[in-house]
């Protein structure tokens, strides 16, 4: 037994997609189609959705926190203070709730009261940076030793 095409009323072979006769879609692949359709908007919608959400979504407190400590090391680059600096990151908590500043030895070569005025730009730089991580800064020497807090 075969099939009536929708629109012209003629046999459809079985197997055949569409109406030999008018090209007319037979009802399951019409049907198929729209499905298609409805799945590809519906993927589209899905992916915006995401893609907004995700956008709007605020990263973590530990990402954001180790941002800014990039955002000093960046910052401090480009200034005169750049080689008095190996690296920084937050201090243990039994040193302290502070950030730790690594010294290479050419701040050990400066005069005080100039390693004094370097060490306090930089922690101006932090104080004006630091949003997550606390304000306080521990600067630690080549050698090891921790140099004066602010």
């Amino acid at each position: 037994m075969a099939r009536h095409c929708p629109q012209c009323g003629a046999a459809i072979p079985w197997g055949a997609p569409q109406c030999v006769d008018c090209g007319g879609y037979t009802l399951w692949r019409s049907r198929l189609a729209t499905l298609g359709i409805a799945i590809g908007g519906g993927t589209v919608i899905a992916v915006l959705a995401t893609l907004a959400w995700v956008s709007l979504m605020s990263p973590p407190a530990e990402l954001r926190a180790s941002a800014e400590v990039s955002d000093l090391m960046q910052r401090l680059e480009g200034s005169a203070d750049a080689p008095l600096v190996a690296g920084a990151g937050r201090c243990k908590p039994e040193v302290a709730d502070a950030l730790c500043i690594q010294l290479t030895a050419a701040a050990a070569e400066l005069n005080p009261l100039e390693r004094e005025r370097a060490l306090q730009r930089i922690a101006d730089t932090w104080s004006r940076i630091a949003n997550l991580n606390p304000a306080a800064t521990v600067f630690v020497a080549a050698d090891g030793t921790i140099l004066s807090p602010s």
